[in-house]
């Protein structure tokens, strides 16, 4: 209602709500109405509490920032329990000026742009149970600034709800070990908060929601599935998430954390009761390395100030900020002991801490990482005291372009020129973990300076405190050499996982997996177990043409489990080359990956004949330095490259026999240009050896059971072995075929 009929009364506005997003309040625009002491009223439909228990109560959010000291525009709530016809004298909520505001003065007109900005007022309403009642929100105008209201509410519960909804996390090479495990992680705390003072223990339950892409237990952790709020405390409660670095390649996944209350006087706020825990990757190829870092534990590490606009606002290094142990932060007492963290709101200051000079030849796809505390001063749309960062390869004291915010010589930004999950500014006390992308021109460059610039004008307004850095980490990626010394790396092999295993020494490449089945196989040894640049018997009589290569694996999990998976072996040119000459094969037709039950060297001395061969085979050049081999599995043990000849006994038969079973496989050639093969199983290849065990000829599937005629190739007279072999590498069956042309 508008009584003096002025047009300055309550209306609807766009702005950022107490949950931090964008929504629609109502306002009264006190910035722009001129004429003081005039009232303006929103009303309230009947609300009947006669049934209504005695802890009912009305909440509301509001928001307000002065123009100046000497605004004292106000707000009342005033109640009538006879539909309207009278209203109390004594309004049940009446606040103003300094005691009414939620944030700084500010000289702009007020739009909310930040959760921050709103505050949760509660009023009870126990004087009025059994009674209907309205209620209307009264303004009195003396030409300040805007008062938003949002999210009135009736409840006689308080209300339980996410601090925030949601953040992205990204697993990181420096956290620690994981005790026991192969995995690193970080453990994420989460909080929670109560909207008043419960009469008694709140017990809220955490759940994931299946519709979550992330997995429990292999990408993250619920450590804390259930809290309580105890009785007469608003203390917020904390949920811990532990994220593990896992390195497997896999797209970003997201953890839905759902709230339930499951006991005491609290109600779910409906709106803020899912949480999204989204964990983005960084196990791509080429891998990631640590290009440089620090976190100032053991001094300020090379960094610098350069002074744009002298002030009081200094960088330091200390521990006032609410980061571990010493960080790099704003002060306007850097002699004090420590030096506090807050800035001066009246002395422009214009400073940035610069870090030393960092190489980073021979790495692209540069992410830089960093903790970060900061708040500051906005006036819509401008920001005035503030957080920037910026890199430059010129020099420490020049050339510096914008990474967030704008440029170098601005001394206001808008807040558009900030991602929303890259704001240095307006997060007061709130600990963040920032991940910023480095543009090209930071590549590959001899020497890159980071930049992290702290902005404040003077006109006394600002919220403390100003920023603070910590735990800096700046990522890039390299190409791998292959390794050609004996290595050893833990990698965790999940279903579905595909992954590099690096050695754990050097970096260097060793292997890839790729988990096709669902089999977990756990915490996975891969190791390097002999080295050199030729080749040897894998059993005694093989002769140099059935040698394996010198470089073996052996690759041992966890789990004893039986999964489809695909494995690459990585050679040098030098293993690669003498692999050919001792063996006169060609490495692009003749190997195939040999597995042994146990390591490749034991398998000499075996008593019987372990080993088997991939049923396919892929070969290919990794860069110019060296080649790679393909080959697929269902379990694991020792691994070589070379073209040992066809067992035609299986181990695990007592009565070995050179043809398979012929209920199960059957192969001839009994027309110079077929070959006849029936299977009573399915069968991913078909095979044929020449008898000294090179492959001569191979057709892929699937074939299901039945007869195939197959095309001969043209191949001189003589005995040939067929095999066939299923989609896990396992041989089915194998025969011997004449061939006459």
């Amino acid at each position: 209602m508008d009584p003096n009929n002025d047009c300055f009364t309550w209306r609807p506005g766009h702005c950022v709500g107490s949950d931090g997003q964008r929504t629609t309040a109502l306002f009264v625009n006190c910035w722009a109405y001129d004429q003081t002491g005039r009232r303006d009223e929103l009303y309230t439909p009947l609300l009947d509490l006669t049934g209504a228990p005695a802890t009912v109560q009305l909440q509301f959010d509001v928001a307000y920032r002065r123009y100046d000291n000497s605004s004292t525009d106000e707000l009342r709530v005033e109640i009538s329990t006879d539909c309207g016809a009278t209203w109390s004298a004594t309004p049940i909520y009446q606040k103003s000026g300094g005691t009414l505001a939620t944030a700084a003065n500010t000289t702009a007109r007020f739009v909310p742009s930040t959760a921050g900005e709103w505050r949760t007022e509660t009023v009870s309403l126990t004087s009025y149970v059994g009674q209907r009642i309205r209620l209307r929100f009264v303004t009195v105008n003396q030409y300040g600034n805007c008062i938003w209201i949002d999210n009135v509410r009736i409840t006689h519960q308080p209300l339980v709800f996410w601090a925030d909804t949601g953040q992205a996390v990204r697993e990181e090479l420096t956290w620690p070990g994981l005790a026991g495990d192969c995995r690193r992680y970080r453990d994420f705390t989460l909080p929670v908060r109560i909207s008043a003072a419960p009469s008694s223990p709140v017990t809220v339950a955490v759940s994931v929601d299946p519709v979550s892409t992330a997995r429990s237990g292999i990408d993250f952790s619920l450590v804390t599935p259930t809290l309580t709020f105890p009785a007469g405390s608003t203390a917020p409660q904390n949920v811990t998430v532990r994220v593990y670095e896992d390195q497997a390649i896999e797209p970003d996944r997201v953890a839905y954390l759902n709230l339930a209350v499951t006991s005491g006087p609290a109600t779910l706020a409906a709106n803020r009761s899912q949480y999204a825990l989204w964990i983005r990757d960084n196990d791509f190829f080429p891998p990631e390395v640590i290009v440089y870092q620090q976190d100032f534990e053991a001094g300020s590490g090379g960094f610098t100030q350069v002074t744009i606009t002298a002030g009081a606002n200094q960088w330091v290094r200390g521990t006032a900020a609410p980061l571990t142990g010493f960080s790099l932060y704003i002060t306007n007492n850097p002699s004090g002991t420590p030096p506090p963290f807050t800035y001066t709101t009246t002395s422009a200051s214009r400073v940035a801490e610069v870090s030393p000079a960092i190489s980073t030849v021979g790495t692209t796809d540069l992410v830089l990482a960093f903790d970060v505390v900061v708040s500051g001063e906005y006036g819509s749309p401008t920001l005035q005291d503030f957080g920037r960062l910026f890199y430059s390869t010129t020099s420490a004291t020049s050339g510096f372009q914008p990474v967030i915010g704008c440029a170098w010589t601005s001394n206001t930004c808008v807040l558009a020129s900030m991602l929303p999950s890259q704001r240095l500014y307006g997060y007061p006390n709130v600990v963040r973990r920032l991940y910023v992308s480095l543009p090209s021109a930071t590549w590959n460059q001899p020497n890159l300076w980071l930049a992290w610039r702290w902005d404040n004008d003077a006109d006394g307004n600002g919220t403390q405190p100003p920023i603070a850095i910590d735990n800096i980490v700046l990522y890039g990626r390299r190409t791998p050499a292959i390794e050609t010394a004996l290595a050893t790396t833990t990698v965790y092999f999940g279903p579905g996982d595909s992954l590099y295993a690096y050695s754990s020494a050097d970096g260097d490449l060793m292997a890839c997996l790729v988990n096709t089945g669902s089999g977990d196989y756990g915490c996975t040894q891969v190791q390097i177990d002999r080295t050199g640049t030729t080749a040897q018997a894998l059993r005694p009589g093989h002769t140099p043409p059935e040698y394996v290569t010198d470089k073996t694996f052996l690759i041992t999990p966890t789990n004893a489990v039986s999964s489809a998976y695909h494995l690459t072996l990585y050679y040098t040119n030098a293993e690669v080359n003498g692999y050919q000459t001792t063996t006169g094969q060609s490495w692009s037709t003749a190997p195939y990956i040999v597995k042994t039950a146990n390591s490749i060297a034991s398998e000499y001395t075996a008593p019987t004949p372990t080993y088997q061969m991939s049923a396919v085979r892929a070969v290919g050049a990794y860069g110019t330095t060296g080649q790679w081999i393909w080959g697929q599995f269902g379990s694991f043990s020792g691994f070589a490259a070379g073209a040992s000849p066809p067992l035609f006994a299986r181990p695990d038969e007592v009565e070995a026999s050179d043809e398979a079973a012929p209920q199960r496989f059957y192969a001839a050639s009994p027309f110079g240009d077929q070959l006849r093969v029936w299977t009573e199983k399915p069968l991913y290849e078909v095979r044929l050896r020449a008898l000294t065990g090179a492959v001569v000829w191979a057709a892929q599937g699937p074939y299901q059971p039945g007869l195939y005629l197959f095309a001969m190739p043209g191949l001189p007279a003589g005995l040939y072995i067929v095999e066939g072999y299923d989609a896990q590498g396992l041989l089915v069956g194998r025969a011997k075929a004449l061939h006459v042309p």
